[in-house]
């Protein structure tokens, strides 16, 4: 029995930048933290639920990073990714959606830190129904990543 060589060869894995280009590229988007991913969370879920899922692996720890993550390990400030295919299942269901207003959303979360003291047990909102005022960044990062075929990383700290 002869094998046949594979078509293209196999290349191994070589990481091309070095610990001075880690800087440069080392940018992001700021998506806020615990109760703006819960908003961020909520206000897809008012969309598309398959949307809030996506984003749920991305951001909320839904899934074991594939290399190993361990608290304290150099890439345990990670919580979470979305592959390519993911990134741009998620862009999809995302086409059209547009952001709240930044205004308007401030507004809407300093009125619910004001009456979650004030409403009665039954009337409070959920802190998923508050306007997120970081929807933006995170619309304009995941359209990006999709036209560039790229997934998505999501750090947290």
């Amino acid at each position: 029995m002869q094998t046949q060589a594979p078509a293209e060869p196999i290349l191994p894995f070589t990481d091309a930048l070095s610990d001075d280009d880690l800087d440069a590229t080392n940018t992001g988007v700021v998506i806020g933290r615990q109760p703006a991913t819960l908003h961020i969370r909520g206000w897809l879920a008012s969309h598309s639920v398959r949307a809030m899922a996506l984003f749920e692996l991305l951001a909320c720890g839904r899934r074991v990073m594939p290399f190993g993550y361990l608290p304290g390990d150099p890439y345990g400030s990670y919580i979470g990714y979305l592959t390519p295919t993911e990134t741009s299942s998620l862009a999809s269901r995302l086409e059209g959606l547009q952001a709240p207003e930044m205004h308007e959303a401030e507004a809407e979360h300093q009125a619910f830190l004001r009456h979650q003291s004030l409403e009665s047990e039954h009337s409070k909102r959920m802190i998923d129904e508050v306007a997120p005022i970081h929807a933006g960044a995170f619309l304009d990062a995941v359209r990006i990543a999709a036209q560039q075929r790229l997934g998505l990383i999501c750090s947290i700290g």
